[in-house]
C-alpha cells in the first residue's frame, strides 16, 4: 500500500500529508503530547471569549433596542 493511500482515504491530500509530516516527524511523542494540550486550552480561551463577546454584544443589543423603538400602547387588533 503506498503511503498516500491512506489519507486519501480519510480526505485529505499529499500536500496536507507533507506538511503535517515536515511539521512533526522530529517530535518526540512528550513534545507532541505537550502541543495537543496547548493547542487544546487555546481553543478553550478562544471559546470561552467567543462566548463573553456574542454575550455582550446581545446584551448590548437588547437595551439599545429597548431605548431606540417608540412604545406602542393598547390593542393591535384590527376593530370592525
Amino acid at each position: 500500500m503506498p503511503i498516500s493511500e491512506p489519507p486519501r482515504k480519510h480526505g485529505f491530500g499529499d500536500a496536507s500529508l507533507n506538511t503535517w509530516h515536515a511539521k512533526l516527524s522530529d517530535m518526540e511523542v512528550s513534545e507532541s503530547l505537550r502541543l495537543r494540550r496547548v493547542n487544546s486550552r487555546r481553543s478553550d480561551s478562544r471559546t470561552r471569549l467567543a462566548r463573553h463577546l456574542r454575550n455582550l454584544t446581545v446584551s448590548r443589543a437588547c437595551t439599545s433596542g429597548l431605548t431606540d423603538q417608540p412604545k406602542v400602547e393598547g390593542s393591535h387588533r384590527i376593530r370592525h
